[in-house]
């Protein structure tokens, strides 16, 4: 019993500690599971594409862009998964903003250009991640990911169903209130319970993966050794995109270019284009695990990263994604969790109560503590200065006639549990425990 106390006061500090941030998140996590859909009725792309024979060329979508945004910087660009999707491309402006153009691929005319880091879906997303706190809202999302498996572990230890299966599903709805808003905790805690686990341990993945972003070679196996750039020549240009993607796929045959990220940076990171592959065979859900790395100026492969078949680390990856994202069952998935990322609100709101009320319970528990401590003490210390006698409001003289009548036992009134004491003061607290309070009052070191 008290390891489980211990339990339940460990639990309940922690829930309340960190309850708000969970429900921020589980809240947000709800709206992203629909984050395609949602995101493409707020962006261009969600403007209609028939398909009309060839794709445009890719150079031409890129001058398009490049046109659009003069003084851009190109930084991705994904390439359609789907005969009505368009191109999407990323780019920075000049004064360090970003935002996506959206391309026919049939016409090559611009379909829109959205600011991300405006919109809806942007904002939810920063919420999600990092409480709009930077790199100290990530840690604090990734320590209280960590919290709230935790929590799971320690809701499912104080399930009251492990005693009787019947009682821990029970709510009584006509209850008090403070019963409704225990059963709905216990309730919603078992049945959410598996999902909020597997939502906080993938979450927890995810955020080591931000912090040692080098870990990922145990979902994609290692990298593949490092290429010495050859010399570039005086006065040279990069290739246009339709050679280099024709390098790639005869580098990785069988596999489909999915997106390309430009070069950034200065050196030889100036010169690195990755050019994103798919195999049919691929296990990752969102682009492919495959990279070709190419020099922009030579066309010279620097690197190659080949994942056609499922391995473990490729499974234990897809595994973080589903269930982290709710993908792994399709559409009855995700309709789920969404109300998995409504339940954290729930067991904070009911669990806050329930902790106030125990709270309060426990410090009136301690006061009559103290108080009956404080009587016994008072009892004690008249019982040794003045004759009991002194203090009976029974108290006769000798010669009195009910003096000789036969004494009737009475049952002690002296009680030392708590919960047999009539009321809270010390008045109360000293006639249940017998006594009867003098006409002149109690000795001066005894007010307290």
């Amino acid at each position: 019993m008290k390891q489980r106390n211990w339990i339940l006061k460990v639990h309940g500090y922690v829930g309340v500690v960190i309850g708000l941030l969970v429900a921020i998140i589980g809240l947000t996590g709800s709206i992203l599971v629909f984050s395609e859909p949602l995101g493409h009725a707020l962006s261009p792309s969600s403007l209609a594409i028939a398909p009309q024979g060839a794709l445009r060329p890719v150079d031409e979508i890129v001058a398009t862009a490049k046109q659009a945004v003069p003084d851009g910087i190109l930084e991705f660009m994904s390439f359609p998964d789907e005969p009505n999707k368009p191109y999407n491309l990323s780019m920075e402006s000049s004064d360090d903003k970003h935002l996506r153009i959206y391309i026919h691929p049939y016409t090559g005319s611009i379909l829109g250009l959205w600011h991300p880091e405006r919109s809806f879906m942007s904002f939810v997303v920063k919420l999600h991640a990092h409480l709009l706190a930077g790199e100290v809202g990530e840690i604090a999302v990734g320590v209280s990911s960590f919290l709230l498996l935790g929590l799971s572990i320690t809701g499912f230890i104080l399930w009251p169903g492990w005693r009787k299966l019947s009682a821990g599903y029970k709510i009584r709805w006509q209850s008090a209130r403070k019963i409704l808003y225990y059963d709905l905790h216990k309730v919603a805690g078992i049945v959410m319970g598996i999902f909020l686990a597997l939502v906080s341990f993938t979450g927890v993945i995810i955020f080591l993966l931000h912090v040692f972003p080098k870990a990922i070679v145990f979902f994609t196996g290692p990298p593949p050794p490092p290429v010495e750039m050859a010399a570039l020549p005086a006065n040279s240009v990069p290739l246009p995109l339709s050679q280099l993607l024709k390098k790639a796929n005869e580098a990785m045959p069988g596999s489909q270019t999915t997106g390309v990220s430009f070069p950034h940076g200065e050196g030889e990171e100036a010169r690195k284009m990755t050019i994103r592959r798919k195999f049919p065979n691929d296990p990752f859900v969102f682009g492919g695990l495959s990279h070709v790395d190419l020099d922009v100026y030579t066309g010279q492969v620097l690197g190659l990263q080949k994942v056609d078949k499922p391995t473990w680390g490729t499974r234990f990856g897809n595994f973080i994604v589903g269930f982290h994202f709710g993908t792994f069952a399709g559409l009855p998935s995700q309709i789920l969790y969404v109300f998995v990322g409504m339940t954290p609100t729930l067991l904070f709101g009911t669990g806050f109560v329930l902790w106030q009320q125990r709270r309060w319970a426990e410090s009136r528990k301690r006061e009559k503590k103290n108080l009956l401590q404080k009587a016994i003490a008072i009892k004690k210390e008249l019982q040794e200065q003045q004759p009991q006698a002194a203090y009976s409001e029974n108290a006769l003289p000798a010669n009195s006639p009910k003096a000789t009548q036969p004494k009737i036992r009475k049952k002690p009134r002296l009680t030392l549990g708590i919960e047999a004491i009539d009321g809270d003061s010390l008045d109360d607290l000293i006639h249940s425990l017998g006594l009867v309070i003098p006409p002149e009052g109690f000795p001066e070191k005894f007010d307290t």
